[in-house]
C-alpha cells in the first residue's frame, strides 16, 4: 500500500509507506523500514491490509515477531478512520521491560495530557517478543475489545468501541519521535515478521451461509484445533459471511483470511 503520513511534531519525520517494502519470505510476510531518511525528510516504511473494507466485529489473530533493533513500531490493527481504530503495537525501543500497546481511537486524555487507561494500555511482557514468534489477538465485540497475547487475555477496553466496518492491516514504521517510535537506526534495514494471520469476522455485505469451498460453515473449533481447509482448496476469495445482527461471530468461522486476500 502506498500512502503518506505527515509528521505530527516539529523535528519528527514524515512517513512514506511503500508497497515495495512488503516482502515474502519462507517464514511469512516481512515489512521493511529503511535504514536511511530520504533527502526530503521521509522515512520509508511498509504496510499491507485486507482488500475488503466491510469487516464489522470478529476475532483477529496473527503470529508476529517484531525487530530487536530499537526505533520502529510494529502494528496490527483495525482501521476505518482516525475516529474508528483498534491498535496492537510493539515498540522496539522498550526492552526493560518489553511492552505491548493496546488502544482504541478516538483516545481519551487526562487533564495532564497523558492517555487515559479507558482507551489505552501499555502492558509489560514477561518475555522478549523479538526472540520468537508469538500470537497477538484482538476480539472486537459491539461493546468491548479484548486483547490477547498467546491466548491470555491481557486487557479489555469498553470505551469508544468502533461500530463501523473497516479493514484490518499491518504496518511497520518510524517517525523519529523520541516519545514514541524513537530514532530510527541509520545503518540497518529493519524487518517486522508476520508469520500468519487468521481472521473470523462478520461483514456488512449481503449474508450467505455457505462457504465457497465446502457445503457447511466452518467452525471456530476448527481454527483452535488447526483443522483449516488446505490452502490448495481455497479459492482466492474464499469467504463465508454472516449477518452481524443475526449471527454472533463467535459461533461461526466467518472468514479465514490468508495472504491471498491482502493488498500490499
Amino acid at each position: 500500500m502506498d500512502y503518506h503520513v505527515h509528521r505530527k511534531n516539529q523535528g519528527d519525520f514524515d512517513r512514506q509507506f511503500d508497497k515495495s517494502h512488503v516482502k515474502m519470505s519462507p517464514d511469512g510476510a516481512q515489512i521493511l523500514v529503511s535504514k536511511s531518511v530520504t533527502t526530503n525528510g521521509k522515512i520509508i516504511s511498509g504496510s499491507f491490509g485486507t482488500t475488503r473494507k466491510d469487516i464489522l466485529f470478529g476475532t483477529f489473530r496473527s503470529s508476529l515477531r517484531p525487530p530487536a533493533i530499537p526505533g520502529t513500531v510494529s502494528s496490527f490493527y483495525y482501521y476505518r478512520n482516525d475516529s474508528a481504530e483498534i491498535d496492537m503495537e510493539l515498540l522496539s525501543r522498550f526492552t526493560d521491560p518489553h511492552k505491548v500497546y493496546f488502544a482504541i481511537h478516538p483516545q481519551i486524555y487526562n487533564p495532564n495530557g497523558a492517555a487515559s487507561n479507558l482507551t489505552q494500555d501499555k502492558h509489560p511482557l514477561t518475555f522478549d517478543p523479538t526472540s520468537a514468534i508469538h500470537e497477538y489477538r484482538f476480539d472486537w465485540l459491539p461493546d468491548q475489545v479484548q486483547f490477547y497475547v498467546d491466548g491470555q487475555n491481557y486487557r479489555t477496553l469498553s470505551t469508544n468501541v468502533p461500530n463501523s466496518p473497516g479493514r484490518v492491516l499491518f504496518n511497520h514504521w518510524s517517525d523519529g519521535n523520541p516519545n514514541f517510535s524513537g530514532d530510527p537506526p541509520s545503518d540497518l534495514d529493519i524487518y517486522f515478521l508476520i508469520a500468519n494471520a487468521t481472521f473470523f469476522f462478520n461483514t456488512t455485505q449481503q449474508p450467505t451461509l455457505s462457504c465457497q469451498s465446502r457445503q457447511l460453515p466452518c467452525l471456530v473449533s476448527d481454527i483452535m484445533a488447526k483443522n483449516l481447509v488446505p490452502k490448495s482448496e481455497l479459492p482466492l476469495t474464499a469467504v463465508s459471511r454472516a449477518n452481524a445482527a443475526s449471527i454472533p461471530f463467535h459461533s461461526l468461522a466467518l472468514c479465514v483470511a490468508s495472504f491471498m486476500v491482502f493488498l500490499a
